[in-house]
């Protein structure tokens, strides 16, 4: 096995978590997240799905709740967010989304490992 190392450098956990939703959206979910969703993204693992963070997202992107909505449906068909079980005005992050919150914030590990396998 050959490994090629590179050392990523942050100066806080927004920035950390951003670098690790655009790999994990990359390499998981095949898919690019745009700068607005990996903003919505980051907020809801870090303060959680609430109206409270629903209000803080819509100020910091200057958008309306209606626009939230929206990228709502889009993290929701991209497979980050799913519906609650029993409340349809909330949704839920995908389990391993809080698994990688637990991992690089809460556990302290700093290590994203990709393996590339052709098909």
């Amino acid at each position: 096995m050959v490994l090629y190392n590179v050392d990523f450098k942050y100066n806080n956990d927004i920035e950390l978590i951003d670098m690790v939703l655009t790999l994990y959206a990359k390499t998981v979910y095949g898919k690019d997240l745009s700068n607005k969703e990996t903003t919505v993204l980051r907020n809801y693992m870090l303060k959680g799905y609430s109206k409270r963070t629903k209000k803080l997202i819509c100020t910091d992107l200057k958008i309306k709740p209606s626009n939230l909505d929206t990228l709502n449906y889009t993290l929701k068909i991209k497979g980050f967010l799913h519906p609650h079980p029993t409340n349809q005005q909330e949704k839920l992050l995908d389990a391993e989304l809080v698994k990688l919150k637990d991992v690089f914030l809460e556990k302290g590990r700093k290590l994203f490992t990709v393996d590339f396998k052709k098909v």
